[in-house]
């Protein structure tokens, strides 16, 4: 396959990392590749893709550098541990590695300083949704870097991928409603549910499959809630706080009574509990909102 002139490193070849080289090598871009671990490359190599001998040599010969690490601190000691005579001017590093709003607005001010630019990401899915429609990646940043990159990095989300603005910590600030509040608090939320039916004699897929189905009204719930909460809007013709609250105690007690901890479904009926005492026993379930929304402090943006 013919490549493109403008190379593309991968600095972290684990589960992650690897799973960005074949749609970037079948977009026809030169793909360079980089680990602490140089065996953890092999695989790689043997797609098409080269080996960098170093960190170094890697993002300095890439145009971009794409990064996933176990955190965004270790790519900030990547960085400062640079000679102190290299410059990466006009190129730009992507960080999908985890780390805070604050330390991903660090993380750019030393990559900054080295000459380059940062787009910060962050990847909602798992290594295998990588470079198909269902991958949903958050990115931020200069929008000129962010345009001049944007096709090379669709090939990671063809469909998701997501640009929020110039702040390079928004993607970090993502993680919590999707990958976590949704996703992974959705999947642990279902394990939960079907361990608990499973012990009174209900069939996990049985469970899946109905658990599936929920999924369709799910999406309109999502929907018809944020529309309400932007408009402030926390009244409700379905089900108050307390019809939630009385059915989620209940339902706490059986699943307790079985010997099973129900942690989510303790942490549900907390927040129910926390939204009743800010006095809205009778509004809908979008008074959560402004009930566990956090202190004016924190909607400044003065705590990250």
């Amino acid at each position: 396959m013919q490549t493109t002139s403008s190379p593309v490193a991968v600095v972290g070849t684990g589960m992650m990392g690897s799973s960005f080289v074949q749609p970037l090598l079948q977009r026809g871009v030169r793909v360079i590749v980089w680990n602490r671990t140089a065996s953890r490359c092999a695989p790689l190599v043997g797609l098409g893709a080269e080996l960098a001998p170093s960190f170094e040599a890697a993002v300095t010969e890439a145009s971009t550098t794409v990064v996933s690490l176990w955190e965004a601190a270790d790519l900030l000691n990547l960085v400062e541990g640079l000679p102190s005579g290299i410059r990466l001017d006009g190129k730009c590093v992507v960080n999908t590695s985890t780390g805070s709003a604050a330390q991903i607005r660090t993380l750019e001010e030393a990559v900054m300083r080295r000459g380059a630019s940062l787009l910060a990401a962050s990847i909602t899915n798992y290594p295998m949704h990588i470079g198909t429609d269902a991958a949903l990646i958050h990115y931020a940043g200069n929008p000129q870097v962010w345009e001049q990159r944007r096709d090379m990095l669709e090939a990671l989300a063809p469909a998701g991928s997501v640009y929020l603005g110039s702040d390079v910590g928004l993607p970090a600030v993502m993680e919590v409603p999707c990958a976590f509040s949704t996703m992974a608090l959705g999947m642990v939320s279902f394990i939960e549910g079907a361990a608990y039916a499973a012990s009174q004699g209900v069939p996990v897929k049985q469970v899946a499959a109905s658990a599936v189905r929920l999924l369709r009204s799910l999406e309109f719930e999502i929907n018809a809630m944020a529309e309400k909460i932007s408009d402030g809007d926390f009244e409700t013709d379905q089900s108050t706080v307390d019809n939630w609250r009385h059915s989620a105690g209940e339902f706490l007690s059986v699943v307790r009574a079985t010997g099973q901890p129900a942690h989510l479904l303790n942490g549900l009926v907390e927040a129910l509990d926390h939204a009743r005492a800010d006095g809205r026993s009778a509004q809908g379930l979008t008074a959560l909102f402004p009930a566990l929304r956090g202190s004016e402090r924190h909607r400044a943006g003065e705590v990250h």
